[in-house]
């Protein structure tokens, strides 16, 4: 069976993703955001030249990538975990995540699994059928180790999920945070 995940965590630098020309837009775009103590950063396509087919966008592999970065009275935190943010299946109705800011928090996926859940309207991409915005109950949640878990969803490689959700959970009672922003762009 082929591996649907990297060996390792990505490697990028806070420095590099703030500075990047996509990411910088969409902080200016969105200031309240931007000034967040806690922001996560998702890359698809991030290993896009060495996972799946180097020419298109690949689904069901953990080919993306997810960053948090939290600076809030004293304490500096980034950290970076191998994700998904595309669905598992290309069929009608099912939707992509478009590039943008969006706003998550607590959730329990399906009333019983803890995840984060979109807390404001979000955009997809669905396929057969164009742009859709509303609330839709995309989440980050856990993937699965065959496939990626995901109707829509982002999903986060099972190995790294549970350090994902309590460092996010941790920084939001930090910081006394009910939702924080998630900056998502594509690898071109």
């Amino acid at each position: 069976m082929a591996t649907i995940a990297p060996t390792a965590p990505p490697k990028e630098s806070l420095e590099c993703l703030i500075t990047d020309t996509i990411f910088h837009q969409q902080m200016e775009r969105n200031p309240v955001d931007s000034q967040c103590p806690l922001r996560v950063y998702a890359i698809r396509g991030y290993y896009k030249r060495t996972m799946g087919n180097p020419l298109t966008n690949d689904i069901n592999i953990y080919d993306d990538a997810i960053f948090v970065s939290f600076e809030y009275k004293g304490i500096k935190h980034f950290s970076s975990y191998n994700a998904n943010t595309d669905p598992s299946v290309a069929r009608l109705h099912v939707g992509t995540l478009q590039p943008g800011v969006w706003s998550f928090q607590h959730h329990l996926l399906h009333g019983k699994t803890p995840s984060f859940g979109q807390s404001k309207p979000v955009t997809l991409k669905r396929f057969g059928q164009g742009l859709d915005t509303g609330m839709f109950g995309i989440c980050i949640h856990c993937g699965g180790r065959r496939a990626t878990g995901s109707l829509g969803c982002l999903t986060i490689w099972p190995p790294q999920w549970q350090a994902f959700f309590n460092t996010v959970s941790s920084f939001m009672r930090n910081a006394a945070l009910s939702s924080f922003p998630l900056f998502l762009k594509e690898n071109m």
